[in-house]
C-alpha cells in the first residue's frame, strides 16, 4: 500500500496515541488500530502497520515510511518490553521537531510572500514603456522562473550533500571541515546518534546494539564505521573500544564513559541527547532568523537593479522623443 509518511506533528500525536494505548496494557497491534481509528490522518499509517506487523515492531514502522532512527529505538522497545516510554519519548522528539518548523515556515511566510510580490509590481513600469502585455508576463515569468530554479538548486544541493554524508567516508570527512555547514551537519547526527542510543538504553536494550542502531541512524557513515568497529571489539566495556581519535561528539563520549564507570549509562545518556537536540533546536531557530533575512537582501537587491534599469529605460525614451 503506498503511503505518504507523516509529518512531525502527526508523528507525535500518533506516537503519543500509541504511549497511552500500550502504557495501559493493550497489545501493540490492537493500540495501532485504535490509533488508526482515532485520527482519520492516522488510518493508512495503521492499515500499513496492521498489515506488516507480523515481522515485527521495527520493520513495520519501517514499511509505513518511518525513519530507521525510529524503528531502531521501536525495536528495542519491543524487545525489552518498555514501548509504552518508547512511544512516549518519540512522541516528545517529534513535538519538538514540529515546534520548530512550524517557527521557521511561520517567518518564512512574509519574505516569501513579497519576494512573489515584487516581481509582479516591478515589471509593470517596463511594460508600460514598451506597451505590452506579453512584456510584462514574460517579464514576471523570467523572474519568478529564475527565482524557482535557484530553490530547487538549492534543495538538490543539499540532498546531494546529505547523500555523501551517509554514504562516503571521505566526503564525510571532507563535508565536517566546512564552516557552518560541518558544525550543522556535525550537531544533527550526533543529536540523532545520542537520541537512539539513549532511547534503546533507556528501554532495556543492550548498549552494544544500541551502538549499532545509534550509528546506523545517525545519518553519518563516520559515526556508523566508528559505532560498528566499537561494537564488534567491545568486551570490557564501550569505552575501552571506541576509536580514538573518534567521530563521536565529546557529550556522548563523556556519557559513555561516565555512565559505565557508575552505572547510570541511561541517564547520563539521556542527559547527553537532551544537550544537543537543544543545540540543534538552537541551529534551528538560527536558520529560521537568516533564512528570511537573506531573502529580504535578495528582494532589495533586485527591486534596486529593477528600479535603475527601469528609471535609465525611461531616460533613454524620454531621450528619443527630444531627440
Amino acid at each position: 500500500m503506498n503511503n505518504r509518511p507523516l509529518n512531525p506533528a502527526k508523528k507525535s500525536a500518533f506516537f503519543h496515541a500509541l504511549a497511552g494505548l500500550t502504557a495501559a496494557g493493550i497489545p501493540l497491534p490492537k493500540a495501532v488500530g485504535l490509533a488508526g481509528e482515532s485520527n482519520p490522518a492516522f488510518t493508512k499509517t495503521a492499515a500499513v502497520l496492521a498489515g506488516a506487523l507480523d515481522r515485527g515492531a521495527g520493520p513495520a514502522f519501517r514499511e509505513a515510511g518511518f525513519p530507521d532512527a525510529d524503528c531502531a529505538v521501536i525495536e528495542a522497545g519491543e524487545v525489552s518490553g518498555r514501548l509504552g516510554e518508547v512511544f512516549a519519548g518519540l512522541a516528545g522528539w517529534h513535538r519538538r521537531l514540529a515546534d520548530a518548523r512550524a517557527k521557521a515556515l511561520s517567518r518564512l511566510l512574509y519574505p516569501v510572500v513579497l519576494a512573489h510580490l515584487a516581481p509582479v509590481l516591478l515589471t509593470i513600469p517596463r511594460a508600460v514603456l514598451a506597451g505590452s502585455f506579453a512584456e510584462w508576463l514574460r517579464g514576471v515569468a523570467w523572474t519568478l522562473g529564475g527565482l524557482y530554479a535557484i530553490a530547487f538548486g538549492l534543495y538538490a544541493i543539499w540532498l546531494l550533500t546529505v547523500s555523501s554524508f551517509r554514504k562516503s567516508p571521505a566526503a564525510s570527512a571532507v563535508l565536517r571541515r566546512i564552516p557552518v555547514l560541518g558544525a550543522w551537519l556535525r550537531t544533527g547526527s550526533a543529536a540523532r546518534f545520542a537520541d537512539v542510543f539513549s532511547m534503546v538504553v533507556g528501554a532495556g536494550g543492550s548498549p552494544v546494539k544500541a551502538l549499532v542502531f545509534a550509528g546506523d541512524a545517525s545519518g553519518d557513515c563516520l559515526l556508523r564505521d566508528a559505532a560498528r568497529k566499537a561494537a564488534a571489539g567491545a568486551r570490557t566495556g564501550l569505552s575501552d573500544a571506541l576509536p580514538q581519535p573518534s567521530p563521536l561528539a565529546p557529550e556522548i563520549l563523556q556519557a559513555i564513559k561516565v555512565g559505565e564507570a557508575t552505572g547510570r549509562l541511561a541517564a547520563e545518556c539521556r542527559q547527553a541527547a537532551e544537550t544537543l537536540d537543544a543545540r540543534v533546536l538552537a541551529m534551528l531557530e538560527s536558520l529560521s532568523e537568516w533564512v528570511p533575512r537573506l531573502i529580504y537582501i535578495g528582494v532589495l537587491v533586485w527591486t534596486g537593479w529593477m528600479i535603475v534599469s527601469t528609471m535609465l529605460s525611461i531616460g533613454h525614451s524620454y531621450g528619443e522623443i527630444f531627440d
